[in-house]
């Protein structure tokens, strides 16, 4: 039987009852220190270049801070750059101290802002990331991929999350970079990371997916409410639209997959599409405002359709398009993860 506004309203209350305790942390930093941190320099030809809590340089490209919040981040150069012209090799690592997910309660989360000034993709500067265990385990992987379509988005700090399963006990979260050649490195200030947490319980998280690319100033979404399915307070949010006219956001359970799909020229540049078609749903047409700035209070009680319901644990991607100069633009993404 398929669920109806009605129905699904009845199951709130239910929802409610589900609520766990609030989000516990395992583990948090915003690197003002190492705070125990093990950092290993991986070539003695260049040992000036590693990685370090600090805030050098102060200011990268587009004139974004070194660390999200002051008064320092994690990063990897030598106070300016990532390596020299035919410099020789330029590589190292950052440990994080054993942190327990055994003592969780719920899911586990590893959350981080990252803003990368490096070559596009990992097989340039390579930025991966390691959950070891106590034998050197290596329970997940992830290159961290700095191909973001403009000079600033590239740099700007974007959320990371990360689903850890808490049987794997005590872990630690390596970082590892890599200026793989010797070329370019120069004019690259390097991956910074911030502002990151573990925590286990139900804290739903969001970060962009991907970004359109028809200009420097992206219009972009985040989330200003809450992911607690029960809490149904999800507030999305936008800034940087054209102002005095109207957008559309729309929201499905799958990113595109095609390239046919995600290259969508709806306009004298190519926009780039976040949601894939299939399954996708459209919430109201909202007005920018004078400051651009459209808002979505979203019931998630009430979808569009009952194939939109938002359910506990559940990914869904959402995006909105709009109008500047007489033609239509896509925002950038967002992938959000719903909890309890």
């Amino acid at each position: 039987m398929l669920a109806t506004p009605r129905t699904i309203a009845r199951l709130a209350p239910l929802l409610a009852l589900a609520i766990p305790a609030a989000a516990q942390d395992l583990y948090a930093t915003d690197f003002t220190t190492l705070d125990g941190w093990t950092v290993e320099v991986g070539s003695a030809v260049n040992s000036q270049f590693r990685w370090a809590a600090d805030a050098t340089p102060s200011s990268r490209c587009g004139g974004i801070l070194s660390f999200r919040s002051a008064p320092a981040s994690l990063n990897y150069n030598d106070g300016f750059v990532i390596g020299f012209e035919q410099g020789g090799p330029s590589f190292g690592t950052a440990l994080s101290p054993p942190i327990d997910l055994a003592v969780a309660t719920g899911p586990v989360t590893l959350e981080f802002w990252l803003g990368v000034d490096a070559e596009p993709t990992c097989g340039y500067d390579r930025l991966e990331m390691r959950i070891l265990g106590p034998n050197d385990e290596v329970y997940d992987y992830a290159c961290l991929d700095a191909a973001y379509r403009d000079f600033a988005a590239r740099c700007d700090w974007h959320r990371r999350s990360f689903a850890l399963d808490p049987s794997w006990g005590v872990i630690q979260i390596e970082f590892g970079f890599d200026i793989i050649d010797p070329f370019n490195n120069f004019l690259f200030s390097g991956p910074f990371i911030d502002d990151l947490r573990v925590f286990g319980g139900c804290e739903g998280s969001w970060e962009r997916q991907c970004h359109s690319d028809y200009d420097s100033t992206h219009a972009e979404l985040f989330v200003s409410g809450s992911t607690s399915v029960s809490a149904n307070s999800f507030v999305l949010r936008g800034a940087g639209f054209s102002p005095n006219t109207f957008a559309m956001a729309f929201y499905g359970p799958r990113p595109t997959s095609s390239y046919y799909e995600l290259v969508l020229p709806i306009a004298s540049d190519t926009n780039i599409r976040c949601v894939a078609a299939a399954g996708a749903l459209r919430l109201p047409i909202r007005s920018t405002h004078s400051n651009g700035a459209p808002v979505w209070a979203i019931d998630l009680t009430q979808p569009p359709n009952p194939s939109g319901l938002v359910l506990p644990g559940s990914t869904w991607f959402f995006q909105a398009i709009f109008r500047r100069d007489g033609e239509a633009f896509l925002s950038d993404g967002l992938r959000v993860n719903f909890c309890q």
